[in-house]
Order: C-alpha cells, then sequence, then structure tokens
C-alpha cells in the first residue's frame, strides 16, 4: 500500500505544451477533427477571477450525465471556477454555455472524487493507486488523494 503524505498535483506543464500543444489540441477539438480527442477530452474556456483574462483549457472529463460534465483539474486554475461562474465548453466539436462550480474537500466532493477515481483505470495509473489481493482499488489510497484534489462541476445550459 502507498500513501503519500503530501497533497497531489502534478507539475506545471512546460511552456511548449502551454503555448504551443494545448492552442493546437484546442483548435482541434473545435474543429471537425475533434473525433480522436473528444470521447475524453473538452475545450472549457472561462475568465479569471482578478484577471478577467480568458483562459482555453483543454481537459479532460470523466463522467457525462446529461447535462452534467465533471472535470478533475491537475493545477490551480480551478479557483477561479468556485461559486457558479459562467463557462463555455466545446464538447464532442459542439460549443455550449455552462455553469461550473469547483469544490475541494467537503465530504460530497471527497466521496465523488473517490468513486471516479476508484472507475478510472487511467486515474489510477496516474495517482499511483495500488490493487489490495482481491484485486480491488487501495481504498485509503484513493481517499487521500481524493482529499487533495479539486472537482468541477460543469452545468450546460444551453445545447
Amino acid at each position: 500500500m502507498t500513501i503519500q503524505s503530501k497533497p497531489v498535483e502534478r507539475p506545471l506543464a512546460s511552456p511548449f505544451v502551454a503555448n504551443v500543444m494545448n492552442p493546437i489540441i484546442a483548435t482541434l477539438l473545435r474543429s471537425p477533427l475533434h473525433g480522436a480527442l473528444s470521447s475524453s477530452t473538452i475545450v472549457l474556456s472561462f475568465k479569471g477571477r482578478k484577471s478577467g483574462k480568458v483562459y482555453n483549457l483543454p481537459v479532460g472529463y470523466y463522467e457525462l450525465q446529461g447535462d452534467r460534465l465533471v472535470v478533475i483539474p491537475l493545477h490551480r486554475w480551478w479557483k477561479n471556477l468556485q461559486g457558479n461562474v459562467p463557462v463555455t465548453v466545446w464538447l464532442k466539436g459542439r460549443k455550449y454555455t455552462g455553469v461550473a462550480n469547483a469544490t475541494q474537500g467537503d465530504e460530497v466532493t471527497i466521496s465523488a472524487l473517490q468513486q471516479i477515481i476508484a472507475n478510472s483505470a487511467n486515474l489510477m495509473r496516474v495517482y499511483k493507486i495500488e490493487r489490495d489481493a482481491n484485486g480491488q482499488p487501495d481504498a485509503n489510497a484513493i481517499q487521500h488523494v481524493a482529499q487533495s484534489l479539486a472537482l468541477v462541476r460543469i452545468r450546460l445550459t444551453t445545447t
């Protein structure tokens, strides 16, 4: 069983990824060629709380329930989305408007994150969650990881 003692966060993207790759991926996701990426990635656009700068980030999503998306941000940009913030989402080649709310640390968020992580082989690999003797994800490791992550819930308002 491997449990990390500090919060889980990936290092910041390199300037190449942030300045070259992200715009290319965002352009592809908005184009008719979106198919290869659309099943797991969206473009999320929002204004910075303090700067007012518009951010266009390609991000992975892990659930789609009717008009709701769930994103697990890898960096601190999620703080801009606390408190029902208007967003634009490019999902499967189509543009939607929505409202995003980012949370971290409360029981409901931790529980949702635990469920998402336990059902995602990719997230288990990213956060180095081992399986027990019965092949089940290590619940303590998942809880530890979930406590340090944020969750962004996006409700689409127009289609």
